[in-house]
């Protein structure tokens, strides 16, 4: 391979008529998330090899263009360059994040874990089908995700059931993406929390909640039980339906397990507890004794402290976590973990130099 021989190239090159100045670039895994980049001269680049342990395969270029990387290497600056990053989230959902990780220079690999379906049962079909007929008795429509508000939608049209039924219901969001969802289609929020979680929304609504009022809440089948046994707590008459499904998704890439058996994946993303427990669980059927022992070599990131708290109790050590639940503050707070990783090992060399 050239790498081996770069001393003998160059040397070849200097004797015909190469100037020993003349810029060399070597070029390992272009276009990869390991690409790696040295560059030197013709009398400078086998010293340069050795020091660096450069290994093949690469490519070579020589000559003046090399002194053009300076103003053409815009992708190699972006924050997240040489990072692969797992998403854990739902097909459906997992495009925000996707293009995101893109647009900063990471590479994401998807690995859907999870997966959304209407409740197939018909006793829980008719409690959703009830719950909605009541529409004109509810003084609240509280919900926790996107989720929840796509799926009663959905449930709304299958039923034939008009939203200008729940006219007396003020509506409360968790977060921001559930209040967006809800905007879009002309309903707007009165109730969003500072803390993007159920504690969050009842501290918040403390004030406004009257004994007696009914509350209807759109929630998946795994939703935590928090607001509706604080709600009641309260005097509320609180109804809670599983407008939807969570499941382990079971179409998966091979490509990506692949990744995660070579420790090709350097940051492992969960958005909720649910794809920290089934990542585990496809793992487990993947022949992976061991799961959190597989991602050991990656770093965790969890949106918020209730992921977290489930990553760390199935023994998965959390390196990342924003200061808000929520995809953009995720985003921020892995570019802050790779910009002071890069600073580590910047040091690191600077030292043994």
């Amino acid at each position: 391979m050239g790498v081996a021989k770069i001393g003998y190239i160059a040397e070849q090159l200097i004797r015909h008529g190469k100037s020993p100045d003349t810029p060399v670039a070597l070029v390992r895994w272009g276009t990869m998330v390991e690409q790696e980049t040295l560059v030197g001269t013709l009398e400078t680049i086998e010293e340069q090899v050795k020091r660096a342990n450069f290994q093949p395969p690469a490519v070579i270029v020589v000559g003046e263009v090399v002194r053009q990387r300076e103003s053409l290497q815009w992708f190699e600056r972006k924050p997240l360059f040489g990072t692969r990053i797992l998403v854990t989230r739902a097909r459906e959902q997992a495009s925000g994040l996707v293009k995101q990780i893109e647009e900063l220079g990471g590479e994401p690999v998807e690995f859907p874990v999870i997966e959304t379906r209407a409740p197939s049962g018909p006793a829980a079909r008719e409690s959703i089908k009830v719950a909605l007929e009541a529409a004109e008795t509810y003084r609240w429509l509280i919900f926790t995700s996107v989720n929840g508000v796509n799926y009663f939608f959905r449930h709304l049209q299958t039923y034939g059931i008009d939203i200008r039924r729940f006219h007396a219901a003020r509506i409360a969001a968790v977060g921001p993406k559930t209040a967006e969802a809800l905007a879009e289609r002309g309903l707007r929020v009165e109730a969003l929390p500072q803390t993007y979680q159920a504690e969050g929304l009842i501290e918040l609504l403390a004030d406004e909640l009257k004994p007696g009022e009914r509350a209807l809440l759109p929630r998946g089948n795994l939703a935590r039980d928090v607001l509706l046994r604080e709600l009641t707590s309260r005097g509320i008459d609180a109804v809670a339906i599983d407008v939807y499904e969570t499941a382990i998704a079971e179409d998966q890439d091979e490509l990506a397990l692949w990744l995660l058996k070579e420790k090709a994946v350097h940051i492992v993303t969960f958005t909720s507890s649910s794809t920290v427990t089934n990542l585990l669980e496809v793992l487990r059927r993947q022949g992976v004794e061991k799961p959190a022992e597989l991602l050991a070599g990656a770093e965790i990131a969890c949106i918020g402290p209730l992921t977290a708290r489930t990553a760390e109790e199935a023994g998965l050590k959390v390196t990342i976590q924003p200061e808000e639940a929520t995809i953009a503050s995720l985003i921020d707070a892995i570019v802050r973990r790779r910009a002071d990783r890069r600073q580590e090992a910047e040091k690191k060399e600077d030292n043994k130099q």
